[in-house]
C-alpha cells in the first residue's frame, strides 16, 4: 500500500492587471509628498520671521494659508500623495490575500483618505483639521501593525519577511507620538502665535515625534514598492525550492 500523495498548497495570489500601475503608487506618493515638504519648507517664513525647523514646527504649518508662502504646494501634494498611498496599500494588503492583509489593507486606505483630506482643511481651521490628521495617525498606526503582523504572519510567501523591519520602526514612531501628549500634556498651541508672549522652544518633542512618524511611514510605503517588486518565495512557510541544477539555485521571479 503507498501513501497517498500530499496535497500541492494553494497557489500564489497574483494581482489583477489594474494592480500592477497601482504598484507604482508606492513610489510615486512618497516622492510627490517629499518634494511637497522640502519646496515649502525652503521657502517658509514663521509669523517672527524664523525659517522652518522640523525641531519646532509641526508639519502642518507648511499649508498654514497666510503664513506659509507656499502653503498651496504642501496642500496640493498631500492631497495627491494621500490619494496615491491609499491605493497602494489597499493593493499590497490585497497581495497578501489574508484576513489580516484585508484589514491592513482597509487601515491603509482610511490612513491614507486621512492624509488627503489634511491637504483639503488646512490648519487655518484647526477643529476639522485635527480631525482629519488623527484620521490619519490612527489608522496608520493600525494599518502598518496589521500589515507587520500579516507578513510576518505570510513567512515570505507573498512578500518577503524583511518588510515587518520598516513596519516596526513605524509603529515605535506611530506609537510615541500618540502616547506623548499623554505623558507630556497636549501641545501648547499659543506658541504658535509669538503674539501670546509664550516662546516656541528650540526642540519641540510633538513636532520631532510627528516628524518621525512621516518619515517611517513614507520609509516603510517605499519598502512596500520594492518588496513586492523582489516578490516572495510562493511557497508555504517553512518550504523552500530544491536547488536548480543550471544555476545552483532557485528564486521565483518577483510579480
Amino acid at each position: 500500500m503507498t501513501n497517498a500523495p500530499a496535497p500541492l498548497p494553494a497557489p500564489v495570489r497574483r494581482p489583477p492587471p489594474f494592480a500592477r500601475p497601482l504598484r507604482v503608487a508606492g513610489l510615486l506618493g512618497p516622492a510627490i509628498m517629499v518634494a511637497g515638504v522640502v519646496v515649502p519648507a525652503v521657502a517658509y517664513v514663521g509669523r517672527a520671521g524664523q525659517p522652518y525647523s522640523p525641531l519646532n514646527h509641526f508639519i502642518s504649518e507648511l499649508g498654514e494659508i497666510g503664513v506659509s508662502p507656499l502653503a498651496w504646494v504642501f496642500n496640493a501634494s498631500l492631497f495627491v500623495s494621500g490619494l496615491l498611498m491609499a491605493a497602494f496599500l489597499g493593493v499590497l494588503g490585497w497581495r497578501l490575500g489574508s484576513r489580516t492583509g484585508k484589514l491592513a489593507a482597509v487601515a491603509g486606505v482610511v490612513a491614507g483618505l486621512g492624509a488627503s483630506a489634511v491637504g483639503l482643511t488646512p490648519m487655518n481651521d484647526l477643529v476639522p483639521h485635527l480631525r482629519m490628521a488623527f484620521t490619519f495617525f490612527w489608522g496608520g498606526l493600525a494599518a502598518v501593525a496589521l500589515f507587520t503582523s500579516a507578513v510576518l504572519r505570510d513567512g515570505g510567501r507573498h512578500l518577503p519577511r524583511w518588510l515587518a523591519g520598516p513596519g516596526v520602526v513605524a509603529i515605535v514612531a506611530f506609537a510615541a507620538f500618540l502616547a506623548w501628549p499623554f505623558y507630556d500634556g497636549p501641545p501648547d498651541t499659543r506658541m504658535l502665535d509669538p503674539i501670546s508672549g509664550v516662546p516656541r522652544p528650540a526642540v519641540w518633542m510633538h513636532t520631532v515625534l510627528e516628524w518621525a512618524v512621516l518619515v517611517s511611514v513614507l520609509a516603510f510605503i517605499v519598502c512596500g514598492g520594492v518588496a513586492w517588486r523582489s516578490g516572495g518565495t510562493g511557497l508555504p512557510p517553512g518550504i523552500r525550492l530544491p536547488p536548480r541544477k543550471d544555476s545552483g539555485g532557485s528564486r521565483p521571479p518577483g510579480t
